[in-house]
């Protein structure tokens, strides 16, 4: 293992006794080494113990390495950045009052994590310097405390630079402090080298502590062994870490066989087959798991040989590539239409990953790396992010087709808007060159703004984001999150496609919110509560209007209820259709606007399906019965003979009332069979239909409906304005528009009432499926889907007041004739009395 970040040794010179202290992001400290003296080799620090062998100092190298001189008493600081630890002095007096300062020196080098001669460079723009943070924990110091010269030994052949942002990071600053009476020292894993309880702690001590060392003889041997001791099933965090940190040391075997990567990456694959949750636990600073992990596969993938392949595991697929720049080859990986990993690129393809080789070559690659990760496990969060890697994760995730790319299940705050992940899937690729002994990893092209990478993501195999946009964001290392800046993502043909101007790992994230901004809208919601109950209010008194009217004697209907029966429309009481409607309409209502918040009033899978199933079938049921209606207009208005037979037979009550039951189950089996049950359940809190189902199933029938009722509308016009129309054809219809203009017209008025406010917000939703917010079209949704129990009491009413008008203008009229009579045949006997009188 190599120091990554530079440490400072403070010696009197070789043969100084020694202990050894790392120090963690919570400025903790822990001694990693009691007693020893000092052994300075040509290319590495060592130290002799009572044995009187030399050891190696794990987790450092010469060329990463400050000295600093003086005459105190020492110790040697060594930093495992894959702890994610600061560089510090730790003097061996853990205890002591001192109130002297003490000055510490401390150098950064580099914080991306890379095998010893590995270059990570950039070719975006020149490097510039900056200044690092290098404040320094308080410490204990020892009774005597002397400022110390620096003196800094690194090999001239070593280049280390930061690629990720495009700057070399070379500051050195130093910090003063007062010293402090005691440090409390964190704990390591509990291992136990010296009574080791499992054959793979015992693996890991006799790696850790020098016993055995990783020769490519014997990398076989001890990857099986760890992969035969190892329990995926367990969650026990230290049998995990003793993994990664064998991986790790593993991983830095130069010149590895094809056999040695195949087994390193069984074992990687193994040990990915740990519970997320164990990989949460220990992602803090003391185990830091997944980056060991992380950072153990790159150095595997650049001390790999040539066009090494591993596409066999359950958890993850690896290919190094040996870049061919005459033939612009820079190969490729994907999951293919059978759900496993491969290297060819077919259209039916779920996903994959490929660089740009004339991209590469512009900068100088001679291979690519490629990995494909079937979950996020290795990507989590540094402590000092709350374990947070930018992306809100779906634990829910279900192979297959599913309702929407974001799901609402077990998240704490579903309304928040961010990115989601999709499905946990990772895709990375990385272009290296050897330049003499170092490696160059290669970030970007010559031109900055040249395509790196392109990825595919199969549709249906996606879905769609509801309550957002797709996105593609990739992971910083540095910050161990992923980034906030994305690569954007199109659609073409059955495939998302994403291309990015650099190389990392990349994630399909979707940036909005996880359930409905509907649900989410306090606003919207008071809006659509108000209108809603009074629309159930209004359908309701209308349900129970039309119930008495229906159900009423006869004699009644004469005498109490003539007035009722005045105000409804013609025929109301011998046709149920009217009751029917409203019944429906009042019931889909009640279900959809009470009961679609799942995270309301219930909180099962099942109950939401089976109230998704009525709210949809209650949907269709009334939007059939509206074409029917609209279709019993329409006889009052055909020229044909034929289409009139046709019309009247089709609304008879049998055939009509039998097609309103019918379409509706037909549809809903044949959507749930299509989808395998999942047509009915969104994972965004909202019980209601699969939006990627939402255009076939919603969109299409309520455009139809419009439609019709245009339709219907035209045929009028031609009929009762015959003016509009350059030809009028009347045949031999049976049916005389002058005698039934009247309800002609009021039936007209309900059609486009009853299709129109049912069908208009539908379409409208549509536009509004996409967004992460509230918009517009959520408010004319929520107005006008909830506004419709209001409008047809409120025709109702004005059609009953239109009636009674019309009642009083017709008695007027009765009554004004009658007068002109009697006054006609007043006049006629007061002449026949004068002539009379003249005889």
């Amino acid at each position: 293992m190599i120091c990554l970040t530079s440490c400072n040794v403070t010696i009197d010179g070789q043969g100084t006794n020694i202990n050894i202290y790392y120090a963690d992001r919570n400025h903790e400290f822990r001694p990693l080494i009691d007693g020893g003296k000092l052994f300075i080799a040509s290319d590495k620090f060592q130290y002799i113990k009572d044995d009187h062998k030399v050891h190696d100092i794990p987790l450092c190298s010469v060329d990463r390495v400050t000295l600093r001189h003086g005459n105190s008493n020492t110790a040697l600081c060594v930093i495992d950045n894959y702890y994610g630890l600061n560089c510090a002095d730790i003097p061996r007096n853990t205890t002591h009052n001192s109130t002297t300062p003490t000055t510490v020196s401390t150098t950064s080098v580099a914080t991306t994590p890379v095998p010893t001669t590995i270059t990570t460079t950039s070719t975006t723009a020149p490097t510039t310097e900056e200044s690092i943070d290098t404040t320094v924990p308080n410490i204990p110091t020892t009774e005597e405390t002397t400022t110390a010269t620096t003196t800094t030994f690194i090999p001239s052949t070593t280049k280390v630079t930061v690629a990720s942002t495009s700057t070399t990071q070379t500051a050195s600053t130093s910090t003063t402090f007062k010293p402090t009476t005691s440090s409390r020292l964190p704990d390591l894993p509990e291992i136990d080298c010296n009574h080791p309880i499992t054959p793979l702690f015992e693996l890991f001590c006799n790696l850790t502590m020098g016993t055995v060392t990783v020769t490519p003889g014997n990398l076989e041997s001890v990857i099986n062994k760890t992969i035969k001791a190892y329990k995926p099933l367990s969650d026990d965090k230290n049998s995990l870490f003793a993994v990664a940190v064998i991986f790790h040391n593993c991983s830095q075997l130069t010149d590895m066989s094809h056999n040695s990567f195949e087994a390193m990456s069984r074992l990687l694959d193994h040990a990915i087959d740990t519970d997320s949750n164990v990989f949460t636990a220990t992602n803090t600073p003391m185990y830091s798991v997944s980056n060991r992990l992380s950072s153990g596969l790159f150095s595997m993938l650049v001390n790999a040989p040539p066009n090494a392949t591993y596409l066999t595991g359950n958890n993850l697929a690896l290919h190094v590539h040996a870049l061919d720049c005459t033939q612009n080859d820079a190969g490729g990986i994907s999951i293919g239409a059978d759900d496993t990993f491969k290297l060819t690129h077919r259209q039916d393809e779920l996903s994959s990953i490929a660089i740009n080789a004339q991209s590469a070559c512009s900068a100088g690659a001679t291979r690519v790396h490629y990995t494909i990760y079937r979950n996020s496990k290795l990507f989590l969060g540094t402590s000092d992010n709350d374990t947070s890697n930018g992306v809100i994760s779906s634990n829910t995730y279900d192979n297959g087709l599913v309702g929407s790319t974001t799901k609402s299940d077990g998240f704490e705050k579903p309304c928040h808007h961010g990115f989601y992940e999709v499905n946990g899937m990772v895709l990375a690729a990385t272009a290296v060159a050897n330049v003499t002994e170092d490696v160059k990893v290669i970030h970007k092209a010559a031109d900055v703004n040249q395509t790196m990478v392109k990825m595919r993501f199969k549709r249906n195999n996606i879905g769609v984001a509801l309550h957002g946009k797709l996105k593609v964001t990739f992971w910083e290392t540095d910050n161990r999150r992923w980034s906030q800046n994305t690569c954007n993502v199109k659609k073409d043909g059955k495939y998302y496609v994403s291309e990015c101007t650099h190389l990392t790992d990349f994630t399909l994230i979707v940036d909005g919110t996880a359930k409905d901004p509907a649900l989410c809208s306090e606003t919207l919601s008071i809006i659509n509560d108000v209108i809603v109950i009074g629309s159930i209010i209004a359908l309701t008194s209308l349900s129970a209007i039309y119930l008495i009217i229906f159900v009423a004697p006869k004699k009644s209907k004469q005498t109490v209820l003539a007035p009722l029966i005045n105000f409804a429309p013609p025929g109301a009481d011998g046709d149920p259709f009217l009751l029917i409607q409203a019944l429906l309409l009042m019931a889909f209502f009640y279900i959809f606007c009470i009961f679609s918040d799942s995270t309301a009033y219930i909180n099962r899978k099942d109950v939401c399906i089976a109230i998704a199933v009525m709210e949809y079938w209650l949907l269709m049921g009334t939007s059939v019965l509206a074409v029917f209606q609209a279709w019993r207009t329409a006889k009052l208005f055909t020229a044909n003979m034929a289409v009139e037979r046709v019309l009247s037979l089709i609304t008879k009550p049998l055939p009509m009332y039998l097609s309103v039951f019918l379409v509706p189950s037909l549809l809903t089996v044949i959507f749930w069979l299509v989808s395998n049950g999942d047509f009915f359940w969104r994972h965004d809190g909202f019980c209601w239909i699969r939006s990627d189902y939402i255009i076939p199933a919603v969109i299409i029938p309520m455009t139809f409906l419009i439609c019709n009722a245009v339709a219907c509308f035209g045929l009028f016009t031609k009929r009762m304005f015959p003016q509009f129309s350059t030809r009028i054809i009347r045949g031999q219809s049976s049916i005389t528009i002058n005698n039934k203009a009247t309800d002609a017209k009021e039936r007209l008025a309900r059609l486009f009432i009853s299709q129109f406010t049912l069908g208009v917000p539908w379409v409208l939703q549509y536009f509004a499926l996409f967004a992460p917010t509230t918009t517009a079209w959520h408010y004319c949704f929520a107005i006008l889907n909830g506004s419709q129990g209001i409008v047809f009491l409120v025709a109702f009413i004005f059609r009953g007041i239109s009636a009674r008008r019309q009642q009083n203008s017709l008695w007027r009229q009765r009554h004004a004739v009658r007068l002109a009579s009697l006054a006609a045949h007043g006049k006629d006997n007061g002449n026949k009395n004068n002539a009379n009188e003249s005889d």
